[in-house]
């Protein structure tokens, strides 16, 4: 059996002598739970077969799905399987554990004439056959020769084969085969011995040559009766032929049941051919499909029975034996999702660039996959992307409308313009990443997030630098006027950022040129076609924003506290958290590796939609649908004004020589005389008196006393009370301390005013472009509307 590469979980063997016991051990070794094996084949005699059945029938063994495939020894024997038990259906004994088998037959076809023969034949006719009269005394249970001491009776002499029961063996026409070719072969031999037409026997005819006989018995070829060719091969095997019998419980007729043995196909020269149809499998334990089903249905509701040590294994796996002597008996291994099976037991890795196909036995070259607007992903990028750039062009448009009203010089517009233009690039890089990558592509791809970035959190920084250094100030007073705060230094600044971002893409992009390549995944089954970008290529541009980000944010704390007329540092303070949140939850999705170029790209486009709608649809809805506080008066609300006079300085303006000249002053004077402008509400209540200063020199050629500056209060205009302090020509240092003395002198302070002037510790710094020097702090209380230190106010 190892040679035909069958396997066997056993292999027993017994005597067809033993003892039942003997069969029932048997029994309960072949069909033990544990066993996956349900089929035992019988190269056995019939009463083997018939012990085996009988050891299941009393260990009812009996409908367990086994099969017994038994050999010509069984056939279609009858009296194997015990005593009958049911006359009508033919039922014995074992006949429910043999429902379902196979057993095989030697095809041999019925010979009507040697029936007619036999039943002709008598003891008188038949003296030939020393064995005759024996056979004729035990089938009819008499005797020839009957004597007075006999025991058995005289034979009559009317007796017949006819008269009782008889049924031809079915291997009675293959010994009519087998006479039939050793007498062909004698006649050969007599024809070579004797000669052509010599009848009788010749000298040298005896004895036979065996030798000569057995040549000739294996060249005979002739057809037998039915209607085969008779013929040896090489071996001196005659052709074999025999019928699979299948032994079956069955409905007949008349509606009573049976056992019986019915023919459901035949082996030929080692051709086999099997009806399905016909065969009757051995009931399994679960029979019924429905509770009220018969015997009868059940029957026919039986299915294929299996006998396997191994399931067969599924497509891309290959069979890896477990034992060598048991070739039935193996684990499937799977191959790899690159690798076609080229035998049962082999894999073969298909080339790069190439899969295997769906039955995995060939390889097919992969077609790479890349960004595409009809997927869901970059199709939601490109929706957003593209709205991002309306509402961008719209607030650009809207800022360039508006761009000298009070709103759009107090939010310094030129920074705002830069702002917006790095929200462009962000949008702008989703249109990139779903291009198919092409050089020009991977480049713009690289270029644009990082270069968005650094202009929009560039700007950004740039403000809140400036109102952290501002704020910084208010606390003390400076003698000199503080440096970089200027609308040129800050766009100063903001190019550096960007021109720093530049140099680093630059470098990147020489050190890591961009373009397309292949990157196979899915164990080298699918291939994607990306940009040839590393993780530092896009890490490392990105880094210069994300320390903007980072510096925005520490900046946006540490102005949190700005009172509430100061309401943009607290929009900028709302963008920073929103973004850090955002690319929180961002990160793990690029580090994950799934879609970077998109998680990369919507990240971008997101924070700048984020700065968009926190900080520039506020203006926006101001400047549409509230122009009234569009205005610059908007702006002073403030119930308290407080002047800190630094050094007074007059410059004698070299561009009137021959007229006169205005002494120049970098104090307070312009903002006060702007807040009187601009109405500042008159008599509110704990306001502090507070003047301002204007002085105008005549020419240099008019000796004049010096000069006295007048200090009038802006806030209460029906006041008359003025102090006038003597200036020194060409340079009068006022202290703050003088200032102070001199008012305290002409307006004592009730006891409630000096409470709230030892009470109010908190200060905001609002610096004008053309105040110079001076420090004005404004009161936390009532500012309505956005104010931003770019304000002349």
């Amino acid at each position: 059996m190892q040679l035909l590469g069958i396997c066997a979980e056993n292999e027993l063997s017994i005597d067809n002598k033993e003892t039942h016991r003997a069969f029932i051990l048997l029994a309960r070794q072949l069909f033990n739970p544990s066993n996956k094996a349900k089929v035992v084949v019988c190269f056995c005699q019939g009463e083997t077969v018939g012990g085996i059945f009988k050891a299941m029938t009393d260990l009812q063994l009996t409908r367990k799905g086994y099969m017994l495939i038994g050999s010509d020894g069984w056939a279609d024997r009858t009296d194997i399987l015990g005593p009958v038990i049911d006359e009508i259906s033919g039922e014995r004994y074992s006949s429910a554990a043999a429902q379902g088998g196979l057993s095989i037959r030697i095809r041999s076809k019925s010979l009507p004439e040697f029936n007619e023969y036999f039943m002709n034949l008598t003891p008188q006719k038949n003296t030939w056959n020393p064995w005759f009269k024996a056979f004729w005394e035990q089938k009819f249970d008499c005797s020839l020769n009957a004597s007075v001491h006999s025991s058995k009776k005289q034979c009559a002499d009317d007796l017949t084969l006819r008269s009782s029961t008889f049924e031809q063996d079915n291997k009675l026409g293959l010994l009519n085969t087998s006479i039939y070719t050793v007498a062909l072969a004698l006649h050969k031999v007599h024809s070579i011995v004797c000669g052509e037409g010599f009848v009788g026997v010749c000298d040298g005819f005896l004895p036979i040559d065996g030798d000569m006989l057995r040549s000739e018995i294996l060249k005979t070829r002739f057809y037998d009766s039915n209607g085969d060719l008779m013929y040896f091969d090489k071996n001196g095997d005659p052709p074999g032929s025999y019928e699979i019998l299948n032994y079956q419980h069955i409905t007949l007729e008349d509606g009573t049941l049976a056992y019986t043995y019915k023919v459901i196909g035949w082996w030929r020269s080692g051709e086999v051919w099997i009806d399905p149809s016909n065969v009757q499998w051995p009931v399994t334990p679960i029979t019924k499909v429905n509770e009220n089903d018969t015997e009868e249905e059940i029957l026919n509701y039986n299915t294929l029975a299996t006998s396997r040590c191994s399931e067969p294994c599924a497509l891309g796996e290959i069979k890896v034996v477990k034992q060598r002597s048991k070739a039935c008996c193996w684990i499937c291994k799977t191959c790899l999702p690159n690798e076609r099976v080229i035998a049962s037991d082999q894999c073969e890795k298909c080339p790069l660039g190439y899969k295997p196909t769906e039955n995995r036995t060939e390889c097919t070259k992969i077609e790479p996959i890349y960004p595409h607007w009809s997927r869901p992903l970059p199709l939601l990028s490109i929706i957003l992307a593209s709205l991002g750039v309306l509402l961008t062009m719209f607030g650009l448009s809207v800022f360039l409308i508006y761009r000298n009203t009070s709103i759009v010089k107090a939010s310094t517009r030129e920074l705002m313009y830069v702002m917006l233009l790095g929200m462009l690039f962000a949008h702008a890089s989703n249109f990139v990443v779903i291009w198919k990558p092409v050089v020009i592509g991977c480049l713009l791809s690289r270029v644009f997030p990082g270069l968005a970035f650094s202009m929009l959190y560039g700007a950004l920084a740039t403000k809140t630098n400036r109102i952290a250094r501002i704020l910084e100030g208010s606390k003390r007073i400076y003698l000199k006027k503080q440096r970089f705060l200027s609308l040129t230094a800050q766009m100063v600044i903001t190019a550096l950022i960007n021109l720093v971002e530049v140099t680093v893409v630059v470098v990147m992009l020489l050190l890591e040129p961009p373009g397309p390549e292949l990157r196979f995944f899915n164990s080298f089954t699918m291939a994607r076609l990306i940009c040839n970008t590393t993780r530092n290529g896009t890490v490392i541009p990105l880094a210069i924003g994300m320390i903007l980000i980072v510096v925005c944010t520490c900046y946006a704390i540490k102005t949190r506290n700005l009172p509430h007329n100061f309401n943009e540092a607290k929009f900028i303070g709302f963008t920073m958290y929103t973004t850090c949140v955002l690319w929180l939850a961002i990160l793990p999705i690029y580090l994950g590796g799934y879609e970077t170029e998109f998680a990369l790209s919507m990240a971008v486009s997101l924070s700048a939609t984020i700065a968009f709608l926190i900080l520039f649809i506020p203006k926006i809805y101001i400047m549409l649908l509230h122009p009234e506080k569009n205005s610059r008066s908007a702006f002073v609300t403030a119930k308290d004004i407080r002047c800190h006079i630094g050094v007074l300085q007059a410059n004698i303006s070299p561009k009137h020589k021959n007229g006169p000249r205005t002494r120049e002053s970098n104090t307070a004077t312009d903002l006060t005389s702007l807040e009187m402008e601009q109405g500042v509400p008159k008599k509110q209540e704990n306001s502090r008196k507070i003047g301002f200063f204007k002085r105008n020199v005549r020419p240099a050629k008019f000796k004049k006393p010096p000069l006295k500056r007048e200090i009038t209060p802006f806030d209460d205009a029906a006041s008359q009370n003025s102090i006038q302090v003597p200036l020194s020509e060409p340079k009068t240092r006022v202290t703050s301390r003088l200032v102070k003395q001199i008012w305290l002198s002409k307006n004592p302070a009730s006891p409630k005013d000096k409470h709230d002037a030892f009470t109010q510790t908190r200060w905001s710094l609002l610096p004008s472009v053309n105040a110079g020097d001076a420090t004005i702090a404004e009161s936390e209380d009532d500012y309505s509307s956005d104010f931003h230190l770019d304000s002349p106010f």
